[in-house]
């Protein structure tokens, strides 16, 4: 099954290496469904990352070809598969490369320097 969805997943053939994967829909008359489905996996893939277990988001849409491997509803979108499973080379830590705070965040309107 993993092979299929790593397959299926433009976006992340490695789930095809993975140790399990979740596979994430929710209903299209949920008003909620989509942002609800959102915080779920990042709550699953920062309670896996705590826990030395890899993780990452595979897909925000366009699975539409894992709906019948898994046999999922049309009334089901699937928003992503979050492949699972120990990293092969030890995650490094440090210091992040982010942009400086001016350049994303803006104080009032869009534009003006958070400064």
């Amino acid at each position: 099954m993993l092979r299929h969805l790593g397959e299926l997943a433009g976006s992340g053939p490695y789930t095809a290496q993975a140790a399990f994967a979740v596979v994430v829909g929710y209903r299209h008359d949920s008003i909620f469904g989509e942002s609800d489905t959102s915080r779920a996996i990042q709550s699953m893939m920062l309670t896996a990352w705590e826990a030395g277990v890899g993780s990452n988001f595979v897909g925000f849409h366009g699975l539409d070809a894992v709906k019948p491997l898994l046999a999922i509803p049309d009334d089901v979108d699937v928003i992503g598969i979050i492949p699972f499973g120990y990293p092969a080379k030890p995650v490094g830590t440090g210091k992040k490369r982010r942009k400086p705070i001016g350049e994303v965040v803006h104080r009032g309107r869009f534009g003006d320097p958070w400064e």
